[in-house]
């Protein structure tokens, strides 16, 4: 008895794994068309959102303001409709209600380059993953199942979409620093670390220490110097500001490179834990954290001294 019991339980389990081989060997390849050319215009739409993104040279800019966009972001949104991995054909009747995908229901992205459509790609309800979607492809019959994409990454504020960078320079770059708050005034150097007389080497010293003018006998936290110097490899805006700055600012911040200058100004914040700023490197008012902007409001002299 229990021979035919295991002889049974073999013939189900190779009767499976046969039906399993075969299902397999069937699955079709739903993969789109190559799309040959790069997008120059990208546009979002459903019932209650509307964005077109635009392509001049190298830059992507959003809407009819022409904010600059994050180019590494708008390329990742471009790739996801250009690269759809469709996984799976859910229908091809022509109902579209039940995956949320009829006109005001979905989101439709369009892909064009020099006023072509590429593609077209419309959004609807999350499959039974949170990596799946339903989707309809250049507004056809069908319906697919699509993995990698969802509503909320092409559905996002203008101001996620913006380049937050407002300068980049390098820490070792900074020849000089100054700071003005509170009326006063700190002036950052960097000055040759003096050899030791013990020292066998011979010539002057590479090694290079950072020094406050008028606070010369002071040894400066190098610690504390790096962390400040960081922030401006890049300098990044938290949000973008929209209303008018009228007061004077809290604090002025100015750093001198062998190609230039550049400039911070921070203002009293409208929210919290967010400072306003504005920078002759950028045309646009912004917001920079709390965490960031206290680095350089430096009260004495002390606080960054070595302990």
């Amino acid at each position: 008895m229990k021979k035919r019991i295991l002889i049974s339980f073999g013939v189900i389990i190779l009767l499976l794994a046969a039906i399993a081989v075969k299902k397999c060997s069937f699955k079709k390849d739903y993969s789109l068309k190559h799309i040959k050319v790069p997008a120059d215009t990208i546009v979002i739409k459903s019932l209650d959102y509307s964005l077109e993104l635009k392509k001049q040279g190298d830059r992507w800019l959003i809407g009819q303001k022409g904010y600059p966009a994050d180019n590494d972001l708008i390329r990742d949104l471009e790739k996801k409709i250009a690269e759809l991995p469709v996984v799976d054909l859910v229908s091809t009747k022509g109902f579209f209600e039940p995956y949320e995908l009829s006109e005001g229901q979905a989101l439709d992205i369009s892909l064009m380059a020099k006023g072509e459509l590429l593609r077209r790609v419309s959004i609807g309800k999350q499959g039974l993953t949170n990596n799946h979607v339903y989707v309809r492809i250049d507004n056809g019959r069908e319906v697919f199942l699509a993995s990698g994409i969802t509503k909320n990454e092409f559905k996002q504020d203008i101001d996620n979409l913006r380049d937050k960078k407002i300068f980049e320079v390098k820490s070792d770059s900074i020849e000089k620093i100054s700071i003005n708050y509170q009326g006063k005034e700190y002036i950052f150097y960097k000055e040759k670390v003096a050899q030791k007389e013990n020292s066998n080497s011979s010539g002057e010293s590479s090694e290079q220490e950072w020094k406050c003018k008028g606070y010369e006998n002071i040894q400066l936290n190098s610690s504390k110097i790096n962390s400040m110097l960081y922030t401006f490899s890049p300098l990044r805006a938290a949000k973008f500001y929209e209303g008018e700055i009228k007061e004077k600012p809290l604090c002025i911040v100015r750093i001198f490179t062998g190609d230039g200058e550049k400039d911070l100004n921070i203002y009293k914040g409208v929210e919290k834990d967010f400072y306003l700023a504005t920078s002759s490197s950028s045309p646009y008012n912004f917001t920079i954290g709390s965490w960031q902007a206290q680095k350089y409001m430096i009260k004495s002299i002390k606080d960054l001294e070595k302990n």
